[in-house]
């Protein structure tokens, strides 16, 4: 089993709340409609063969950090942060009607087998969304801003309830989004796209 770690410094998102949107200079902004763009991404996004999520959700002082792995027929999620620290699986892996945890108690961890008839792999959360976001409205492009050293195509779509904002990469697929509803404040970073990856059972 492979598990490749987000590198920190490469994947580093330099995201600051109140800096402004850059002029456009390398990255081509598409023709077209605002929410037709992002349903047009977010829809790319649900084809890739591969990728890299992290996941942060906060609300108070409640904190989680996951960092998953995705394919078509399996994920693999390993929580980097919890507060507070409630034992959750620090690591789970989903193949096809089967999942993996691995669960602990203080120093000790062991593999817990499952197996749900009929179930299929779930995709990460940003593609849960992509049903919906026909029904986002009043998408806005807000302009170029600069995340990790690479050039990005900045929009903002309201959704009944809640805004989201999406980053878009000069390949047209969602590499940041962020969002808050009902105090819960959402950042994930998608990264990796169509990469090798391999997960395979604990042994």
């Amino acid at each position: 089993m492979q598990f490749v770690a987000c590198d920190c410094v490469r994947h580093k998102v330099a995201f600051v709340s109140n800096q402004r949107a850059t002029p456009a200079t390398s990255i081509a902004v598409p023709a077209g409609e605002p929410d037709e763009i992002l349903q047009n991404a977010l829809e790319a996004q649900r084809q890739v063969a591969s990728l890299r999520v992290r996941h942060t959700d906060t609300r108070g002082s409640a904190k989680r950090t996951l960092l998953t792995e995705w394919t078509p027929d399996r994920t693999h999620t390993i929580t980097l942060e919890q507060i507070p620290d409630t034992d959750p699986p620090p690591e789970t892996i989903e193949i096809g009607p089967k999942t993996y945890k691995k669960l602990r108690i203080g120093f000790w961890s062991w593999w817990q087998e499952m197996n749900y008839a009929g179930r299929k792999v779930e995709q990460p959360n940003i593609f849960k969304a992509v049903a919906k976001f026909k029904d986002f409205k009043n998408g806005m492009f807000l302009g170029v801003e600069e995340l990790d050293g690479a050039q990005m195509l900045l929009y903002r779509a309201t959704y009944p309830g809640y805004e989201v904002k999406i980053w878009l990469g000069a390949d047209g697929l969602p590499h940041h989004l962020q969002d808050e509803i009902s105090g819960w404040k959402v950042i994930e970073t998608y990264y990796d796209y169509n990469s090798n990856i391999f997960i395979e059972a604990p042994r």
